[in-house]
């Protein structure tokens, strides 16, 4: 006959418990809130998390794989609702999975071009780079048709006997080198 076992001393080893129970307490309580997606139609479901942020699509898809369609669904509506086209290789696509995370991968390109990148003055314009550089050309003449020095950015460019001069290429403003620019604006 075997020993039957002593029941842990409460001394014996409480962290190696208590995660443990925490984290299925965490898990039970993800799919409980799971579930309560899966009960109306996926349509409806759709409409509701079309306005969650990124981050919730990427938990909703590691919770429950019940939810993927209605993932799906929601980030379509989304690219409808604001006029974005999805690309015919997305349907060709087999698993439910692979085309969501192709439609999260799309989501995240479109949130990262919504910076403006391009500003446009009367007569000058303003570029970022993709290494965050900001570039000028235009000519420094404001909307009076005034010549306006350093308008560009690069100091002033007029002449003697021109009295506005003009950048027919954009170009670094070497004051701003090695800052990183985000986003810009003009006019």
């Amino acid at each position: 006959r075997s020993p039957t076992p002593r029941p842990s001393s409460p001394r014996s080893s409480p962290r190696l418990a208590m995660p443990v129970t925490r984290r299925a307490a965490r898990a039970a309580a993800r799919q409980a809130a799971a579930a309560l997606l899966l009960e109306p139609p996926t349509e409806i479901v759709a409409h509701i998390l079309k306005h969650c942020q990124l981050t919730d699509f990427c938990s909703l898809m590691r919770t429950c794989k019940q939810l993927q369609p209605a993932v799906e669904g929601a980030l379509r509506l989304r690219a409808d609702e604001a006029g974005h086209h999805l690309p015919k290789k997305l349907a060709e696509e087999t698993s439910c999975r692979a085309r969501v995370h192709q439609l999260l991968q799309l989501e995240r390109r479109r949130k990262q071009l919504t910076r403006r990148t391009i500003a446009a003055g009367m007569s000058h314009s303003l570029f970022i780079s993709k290494a965050g550089e900001l570039l000028s050309c235009g000519t420094e003449w404001d909307v009076d048709g005034n010549p306006t020095p350093g308008l560009l950015g690069h100091g002033e460019l007029a002449e003697e006997d021109v009295p506005a001069s003009s950048i027919h290429v954009p170009t670094l403003i070497p004051t701003l080198r090695g800052i990183k620019i985000r986003s810009v604006a003009a006019g």
